[in-house]
């Protein structure tokens, strides 16, 4: 949708939500260095969770375009949805899991056994009791549920109603209130994290902000979907705040579970409505997807290289910024050669399986 020009603001917030992610790890790991954990460019995101703020970024974008793929005969439609989603996610995802291994576990003395390693080809291996090899992982879980209620909801034609997505977020966003309100942090019946009812929460507004945009949302809908906003910007960072101050009592994690739904709410809306769009943001959103999996890959690598030299060096001197700057240029660096050679030829691969009819048996007309 990028290159067709019509929603090349969502790939700029791609850019920004990934750009926010990468930021706060970086800051995190190479303030390390030189004792610079005093720099802005470690406590901005640090106490702004910028992390947090950037998946939810994402986790708009998906709610916003998701559904909308979603479309034709059922079968069909469906078909086509899961091949390309899966050459989507799965390709570099597979791909990413020896390097992180590599990377973030054996370069730093670090063991995994052989059956993590093969559970995190499933993207769901934290369900399953086993451990991400990459900390990155649980928001593919997330989003995979995403994309089975989706799934189910087109299956059942209610997914391009306007009350089914509208209701989604009444329903959801209470819940998540109820939930940490009353201190709970997970929906017994389904072990569904509360967190993880937030997350999918936001993807529903998500799609109700298409529906505006697209023209398709009534009058009353309009009002529902304000009032949602301000449920989002106000209600559940209140009611994470109630939580963290009555179970958890830190001011620190107060801030990080307080501003990041407003502020990716915020930016997510400014970008959509106001249709901001910029060519150099628009094509790091293309690499979007590797940025985010492959960004540890590289800084980790990049990190541990550097502590390999001797305390004195100047490599272990450099101000948190040039560090961010240099870590950013190898980052993209990289993520553009992943994007190149392993994710766009992916996607293309599943579009045109997508393509391909479907093969139904056709009863043979019996020789006379």
């Amino acid at each position: 949708m990028g290159k067709s020009g019509r929603f090349e603001n969502i790939d700029g917030l791609r850019a920004i939500a990934a750009c926010l992610v990468i930021w706060l790890h970086v800051a995190e790991i190479f303030s390390q260095l030189g004792n610079q954990a005093s720099s802005w460019l470690h406590t901005v995101p640090v106490t702004l969770d910028f992390g947090r703020t950037g998946v939810l970024v994402f986790f708009l974008i998906s709610g916003f375009l998701i559904p909308s793929s979603l479309k034709g005969e059922r079968v069909e439609g469906l078909r086509k949805f899961a091949i390309r989603r899966f050459f989507r996610l799965y390709p570099l995802y597979w791909v990413s899991i020896p390097l992180s291994l590599v990377t973030m576990w054996w370069l730093y003395d670090r063991q995994a056994d052989w059956q993590t390693l093969v559970f995190n080809l499933t993207m769901i291996q934290h369900k399953l009791g086993y451990q991400d090899i990459s900390g990155l992982y649980w928001t593919l879980k997330i989003e995979l549920y995403f994309y089975l209620i989706c799934a189910l909801l087109f299956a059942l034609k209610l997914l391009d109603r306007e009350r089914v997505i509208l209701g989604a977020v009444l329903l959801i966003i209470p819940v998540h209130l109820l939930l940490k309100i009353g201190g709970g942090k997970s929906i017994n019946l389904m072990t569904i994290p509360a967190h993880d009812v937030a997350f999918i929460s936001m993807m529903f507004l998500g799609a109700a902000i298409r529906r505006l945009v697209d023209g398709r949302l009534s009058s009353p809908g309009r009002i529902i979907l304000g009032a949602l906003c301000l449920l989002v910007c106000l209600g559940i960072p209140a009611a994470l705040l109630y939580h963290s101050v009555v179970f958890e009592a830190t001011s620190a994690r107060v801030l990080k579970l307080l501003l990041p739904y407003p502020i990716a709410l915020g930016i997510f809306l400014l970008f959509v409505l106001r249709g901001l769009s910029w060519r150099p943001l628009s094509w790091l959103g293309e690499i979007s997807y590797s940025l985010y999996l492959m960004h540890p890959v590289v800084f980790y690598t990049l990190y541990w290289a550097i502590l390999q030299t001797d305390e004195a060096s100047w490599l272990r001197q450099l101000s948190l910024p040039v560090y961010i700057v240099f870590v950013f240029a190898a980052i993209i660096a990289f993520c553009a050669l992943t994007y190149r050679f392993i994710e766009a030829p992916m996607i293309a691969l599943g579009q045109r399986l997508s393509r391909k009819p479907m093969l139904v048996a056709q009863p043979h007309a019996l020789a006379a």
